[in-house]
């Protein structure tokens, strides 16, 4: 039965693309190694955190479904969509903190200035 909800993810997770990575150099310098690999590990770990996602919210679901009106039941569904939402949250800020970083660090440049180091997705 888990067989038929889990066999889907899969092919899910392979059809979501997040989009460009954080970091996208255009020359070689001394960081392109250190942001290689921060590309590489967010890249790696997005489909995982997507996937997981996918998996909480569909057993928060059959939580749901399995409660049928039970008061405490139907309390542990709502604690685990919850935790869910949260784990969203968290992952998606996850997500963005090399994206607030670079932004701090290296500002895109003002419309009409040109110029600039990064590639900004």
């Amino acid at each position: 039965m888990v067989a038929v909800f889990i066999m889907p993810l899969g092919i899910a997770s392979a059809a979501i693309d997040p989009g460009n990575a954080p970091f996208a150099p255009v020359g070689f310098n001394g960081r392109d190694a250190l942001l290689t690999l921060i590309n590489n590990v967010l890249s790696f770990i997005w489909p995982l955190f997507v996937v997981f996602a996918i998996i909480m919210f569909i057993w928060a679901g059959i939580l749901f479904l399995k409660a049928q009106g039970e008061p405490a039941e139907l309390e542990t569904a709502r604690k685990a969509l919850l935790w869910g939402v949260a784990g969203v949250i968290v992952g998606v800020l996850a997500f963005s903190i090399p994206f607030i970083i670079l932004d701090t660090i290296n500002p895109a440049p003002a419309p009409g200035e040109g110029g600039g180091d990064w590639v900004q997705p």
